[in-house]
């Protein structure tokens, strides 16, 4: 009864006027709140574009369910497409147990600078009760490193291999030892069982093609600790820091299905 009183006062119809922006983003803020769907959005405050969009993010309840239980570790990418407003799309996404991608959260963004970024971490982490994730995989932009830092203090930070190893050819294409590098490189990275493998394979490697003097190798040098890789070949025992709770054969999977209508009449969970 309650939630058809509710839905009768916020609910949209055709032609619908408002007396000024605030009030009708605060309408449908309501009723998206009310069907589960919360969305944000931040507009420019001054200059001659006063009141353009500038930002919108949006979870619905299926993502915020997924996050209880699956949000544990979760990636962040602004590269996935840029629509005609130049407005990059950008997903929250994290894995459930049956190593399917689940959709926690989206944006458009209009920028991609720290305060852009501060702004949607302080949306997504309120949207989802104010629970960092336990590690967040991103690429290298700097802008984003630094809102992580503010906004997920206690969260483990984590480089995106992809994104390191499509840079390879560009970086190092141009050596003659280009195959050689790439392949060293690559066994570092991904055959390295521990950090004093890892070191030995990548100083052999700067040795060997004396790669001392290259900024960009330098850098991930200095940044090893954000790609670091386990590999698990002859490992016999996962030491339990790396032991994620739902991957437990004695875990109790307390997560419901749940069937979602968007129909403001017709709200089924």
């Amino acid at each position: 009864m309650q939630l058809e009183l509710c839905n009768r006062k916020y609910e949209p119809t055709l032609g619908m006027l408002f007396d000024s922006h605030e009030e009708m983003f605060a309408f449908y803020k309501a009723c998206g709140k009310q069907e589960g769907f919360p969305v944000k959005v931040q507009s420019t405050k001054k200059g001659t574009y006063k009141d353009r969009l500038k930002n919108v993010f949006w979870a619905d309840s299926r993502s915020r369910v997924a996050y209880k239980y699956f949000g544990d570790v979760i990636t962040f990418d602004t590269k996935y497409l840029t629509n005609k407003y130049d407005m990059p799309f950008a997903p929250f996404v994290g894995v459930n147990h049956h190593d399917q991608s689940n959709l926690l959260g989206c944006r458009l963004i209009s920028h991609e600078n720290t305060e852009t970024f501060m702004w949607l971490f302080e949306a997504w982490l309120s949207c989802m009760s104010d629970s960092p994730p336990l590690g967040i995989i991103t690429d290298q932009d700097k802008a984003m490193q630094k809102a992580i830092e503010n906004f997920f203090p206690t969260t483990r930070h984590r480089w995106c291999l992809w994104h390191i190893m499509k840079k390879v050819p560009e970086k190092l294409g141009a050596f003659k030892e280009c195959e050689g590098i790439i392949s060293s490189l690559l066994s570092a990275v991904y055959d390295s069982l521990g950090s004093t493998a890892f070191e030995k394979a990548w100083h052999d490697m700067i040795t060997e093609y004396d790669l001392w003097d290259n900024d960009w190798l330098n850098g991930l040098y200095d940044e090893r600790h954000a790609f670091a890789v386990l590999i698990r070949n002859s490992v016999e025992v996962l030491p339990e820091v790396y032991i994620l709770s739902r991957w437990r054969k004695d875990v109790r999977r307390c997560y419901s299905k749940m069937k979602v209508s968007y129909n403001v009449q017709n709200l089924s969970i």
